[in-house]
């Protein structure tokens, strides 16, 4: 088992420890070595991509949903998560949702100097984009592979199955983190990860006078995803 992962488990409290870590990381405390961060980003591709890849960011909760699966990759990896989030400063995810437990909207000086390795879902031709990205999830290994001080990871979907799958990240999976399901993943982690700032319901309230609300539905046909799952879904 990698020594490191005892630092997860304070007692019983694994958040703990990983809130030393990542505090650890971002502040410059810790040994070169262990200075390593996962970056969550959806910067303008600088690759050529085929006609049916996409260089967009995808919609807000799948973003959400690629950020989440990125803390649970720093986590398992004892990396500090850093979510960079596109488009300009106003419209930055930290005016509108922050983390009591760790600071992840540290800046780019941060880390941008340091090696890096990109896992981009947004890459390749048709689906082999992400379906690279999924098979690199699933198989790597903490100690041979990922060696770079930053991985980028553009992820634009769920992909805590394939973490959970990968056998060389299973004793972190339960070790202190006792993480077995997608949805304990969603729910434990994007309640860490996510708090709306009180100004949040203010600025929503004021934007609600004399607004009508509407109520719209969703219906997907064909091959649908959800949470790094997939199943065939019929009319």
């Amino acid at each position: 088992m990698r020594i490191e992962w005892q630092d997860l488990d304070v007692n019983g409290d694994w958040l703990s420890g990983y809130s030393k870590i990542h505090e650890g990381i971002i502040s410059g405390t810790f040994p070169a070595h262990r200075r390593r961060f996962a970056v969550w980003t959806c910067s303008e591709l600088n690759v050529p991509v085929s006609p049916e890849s996409t260089a967009r960011c995808a919609g807000l909760a799948n973003r959400l949903l690629g950020i989440i699966s990125a803390f649970l990759y720093a986590i398992l990896t004892e990396r500090a998560l850093i979510i960079e989030w596109p488009g300009d400063e106003a419209s930055h995810l930290a005016n509108f949702l922050y983390s009591p437990y760790l600071r992840w909207n540290a800046t780019r000086s941060t880390w941008s100097h340091l090696d890096a390795i990109s896992l981009d879902t947004r890459v390749g031709s048709g689906r082999s984009g992400w379906l690279g990205v999924r098979r690199e999830l699933r198989t790597f290994h903490w100690l041979n592979d990922h060696k770079a001080s930053v991985v980028k990871l553009t992820l634009l979907e769920g992909y805590f199955d394939d973490l959970l799958q990968n056998p060389n990240l299973a004793a972190a999976c339960l070790y202190g983190l006792n993480l077995k399901t997608s949805d304990e993943v969603l729910g434990r982690l994007g309640r860490i990860l996510f708090h709306a700032h009180n100004s949040l319901d203010d600025d929503i309230m004021a934007r609600s006078v004399g607004s009508t609300f509407r109520l719209g539905v969703q219906i997907r046909i064909g091959m649908v995803r959800q949470t790094g799952r997939a199943w065939n879904q019929r009319s």
